[in-house]
């Protein structure tokens, strides 16, 4: 189940209440043996929360200065996504000033199409996937774990 918490900092936090059970579960609290044995995971943690400061400007204000660092960035986006259209994500990303390099490829898994990639300079990806909605790994595993794996082996 789904839900928001106020924090005191006057912040909202949603959370995945299926996520903290796992979290506090015994099998996942003896694995990492990091939990004391009364503590429970919270995902709204006011330690973290009390901590991060919002940028009004979002995080794309920072992908740039990532990028100038060296960093590789890939960001993934499904085409189905209401809540960021892949749409909305060009135009940020056309608000970075990158160039986009080449023309926008199809990429796929299995032999199936997975969607499309644009490479920009200075290290950025797009990829949209197709059929994947927000939680782009909740909804197209294998093609989120290929992402991933290029990542990684680029």
């Amino acid at each position: 189940m789904y839900g928001a918490k106020q924090l005191q900092a006057g912040e909202w936090c949603s959370y995945d209440e299926g996520v903290e059970d796992y979290m506090n579960s015994k099998n996942v609290k003896d694995a990492f043996r990091t939990a004391k044995p009364n503590e429970l995971f919270s995902i709204c943690n006011m330690t973290i929360f009390e901590r991060y400061k919002v940028d009004p400007k979002g995080s794309y204000a920072s992908i740039p200065k990532l990028l100038e660092k060296g960093l590789r960035i890939y960001i993934v986006s499904g085409d189905w996504d209401d809540i960021v259209p892949f749409t909305d994500t060009l135009k940020n990303i056309k608000r970075m000033n990158l160039n986009q390099l080449g023309s926008t490829v199809p990429w796929s898994v299995n032999d199936q199409h997975a969607g499309f990639i644009r490479a920009y300079s200075k290290g950025l990806k797009f990829y949209t996937v197709k059929g994947a909605g927000h939680e782009v790994p909740l909804y197209q595993r294998e093609r989120s774990f290929k992402v991933f794996k290029d990542f990684l082996y680029e």
